[in-house]
């Protein structure tokens, strides 16, 4: 398209949103703690994972694989891109350690370009995924609704301060705005190859989201209501099915056999389902996990107290980088004493052997997957999970519903490095707050002096400099963004009310899309509440589709004023 197709609203509203993202930019380094420290590595070394999806290292990551093959001839003997001590595979000697893929990351002089590339790739995607949501806006609605939708979303820092983290949960919201906008045009498009083309592009995003994070998954009723919603006969909808289908399948086979599989030694996705099963029964606001629920978690208990307590290298960047990180050798005498327990499914035996260790403390999960293997250990702890929820339905249920209301009430967590206290952020990110821990540069620039801050939200790579004053202006605009989420849903009921009413530039879309659109995120948030618990970074995924509700929300409901107000007048004159 040309520079006049999109027009001035596009280009002003643009470059607004990537003002804002270069401040950003200049600001803040980028942030590698808790799982982006995984990520991280998993794009500096094209690998994948089994406990964290590889979508995202995989796609922020292919301009790096050419530099990744210049870069191994550095590696040998005396290299800085030696993989660090602590990820040596268990049970090797220090000579001839056998660790994960050796770390780009690890070269010193290339963390700035690494880390800056990461920080400027996240943030290109998002602009990307704005540029989207304001033309599709635009197209369903009007040039009014499509600005405050951009600004909506690519204004609020809220929203922006996810790009500088090593974490997936922004880019694949990106993806999710660019498979809805690529659903739209392929259903709009007047001939047969402009649509298959268009159904074609969406399946491919939304296997590149889903294999960002598996939750997305959830959202496989986007693409099916507007394939069978397509004006196009039954035949042709049915040949747009089996191309979609076969073009994400393509994608699927791209990445599982290219890059996840010689990675990980297996062409499963991952092995960690039942972690978070496991995870959301501890979770669930009313108790679930009991031995006393059945057999399998009677299996659970027994092997968490005889297996050793103490279990070493847990868990992304080690256990699960590979099916067979722990050697065989090590694994051999415990799967061949307890694999007979694990899969008996005699239940007096069991019970005998619960009685005889109940009183024993016991180990962590991962224990199962470290010494038994990570397939078994995933299906047992899914097993306990289904058991427990058979074994309580009126609780589970229960505990799902009160995770469900908690999105509409639950406040965004601040993730960047701020001066007020009053935000909210856990004590590492307001460090900046005391200027005896930082150590001025120039130019405004800082870098925090203190050692030992690293933590789970918070971890800089090498000592960075942070911009002090866009860190005053960051602070200033989450303080002035801080508004109720109750408040965003409200705007967003009321505009679909209004939308079953209204027109827009597509009546047929502007009336019923915002409804399935709705539908769709509700879909989402009660399947994951049943599946794990809605966090922010879930909520993440949405996000650009839930503040452009909010943007049609507004401007419906600053239709009917002027409505009103027009009304009014003409009464009284």
């Amino acid at each position: 398209m040309s520079r006049g197709t999109f027009g001035k609203p596009f280009w002003i509203t643009l470059f607004l949103v990537c003002l804002l993202k270069l401040l950003f930019v200049v600001t803040y380094p980028l942030n590698v703690s808790g799982d982006g420290f995984t990520y991280f590595r998993m794009i500096a070394t094209r690998s994948s994972n089994l406990a964290h999806a590889g979508g995202y290292p995989f796609l922020v990551g292919l301009p790096l694989a050419f530099p990744r093959a210049v870069l191994a001839a550095l590696r040998g003997p005396g290299s800085a891109l030696v993989e660090p001590v602590e990820e040596r595979r268990p049970g090797t000697a220090a000579g001839v350690a056998q660790g994960p893929p050796k770390d780009v990351e690890a070269k010193q002089a290339l963390l700035p370009v690494l880390t800056l590339y990461v920080t400027v790739a996240n943030h290109l995607m998002d602009a990307l995924a704005v540029a989207a949501l304001f033309l599709l806006l635009r197209a369903i609605f009007s040039v009014t609704a499509a600005v405050l939708g951009a600004l909506v979303y690519g204004l609020n820092p809220w929203n922006v301060q996810w790009a500088t983290l090593s974490r997936p949960e922004q880019v694949q919201s990106n993806l999710l705005v660019l498979m809805v906008a690529a659903l739209y045009w392929a259903r709009q498009a007047e001939t047969p190859r402009r649509k298959r083309a268009g159904y074609a592009a969406a399946a491919a995003l939304f296997a590149l989201c889903a294999l960002a994070k598996f939750n997305a998954a959830l959202f496989v009723l986007l693409p099916a209501v507007a394939l069978l919603a397509d004006p196009s006969s039954w035949r042709e909808r049915a040949r747009l099915g089996a191309i979609s289908l076969a073009t994400g399948a393509a994608v699927y086979g791209v990445f599982v056999i290219l890059y996840h599989a010689p990675s990980t030694g297996t062409y499963a996705l991952a092995y960690a389902r039942g972690h978070n099963l496991y995870v959301r029964l501890q979770r669930n606001p009313l108790p679930l996990f009991g031995p006393e629920n059945g057999i399998a978690s009677k299996k659970f208990a027994i092997l968490s107290r005889v297996l050793p307590l103490e279990t070493p290298f847990c868990c992304g960047p080690t256990l699960f980088s590979r099916v067979d990180w722990v050697p065989p050798d090590e694994r051999r005498p415990y799967r061949e004493r307890y694999l007979p327990l694990l899969r008996s499914q005699d239940r007096r035996m069991v019970e005998q052997l619960y009685a005889a260790v109940r009183d024993r403390p016991a180990g962590e999960w991962h224990s199962i997957h470290y010494h038994l293997g990570l397939k078994e250990g995933d299906d047992l702890l899914s097993s306990v999970f289904f058991e427990a929820v058979r074994s309580r339905p009126a609780a589970y249920l229960e505990g799902a519903g009160l995770l469900f209301l908690e999105v509409f009430t639950e406040r965004p967590e601040v993730l960047v490095p701020v001066l007020d206290p009053a935000l909210g952020a856990d004590p590492p990110l307001n460090l900046l707050a005391d200027a005896g821990k930082l150590e001025a540069i120039r130019l405004g620039f800082i870098r925090i002096a203190t050692s030992g801050y690293r933590s789970r939200e918070l971890d800089y790579k090498g000592s960075p400099a942070i911009w002090l004053p866009g860190v005053r202006i960051v602070t200033t605009l989450l303080s002035l963004t801080s508004i109720p989420t109750l408040l965003f849903w409200a705007v967003i009921g009321i505009g679909v009310l209004l939308s079953l009413r209204g027109t827009g530039a597509d009546p047929g879309a502007a009336r019923w899309g915002p409804a399935l659109l709705l539908v769709s995120l509700l879909v989402f948030i009660a399947a994951w509440s049943l599946l794990f618990n809605v966090r922010n970074k879930d909520v993440r995924l949405v996000q650009p589709l839930l503040d452009a509700l909010v943007a049609v929300g507004l401007w419906r409901i600053g239709g009917g004023i002027r409505r009103g107000a027009a009304a009014m007048s003409r009464a009284w004159s």
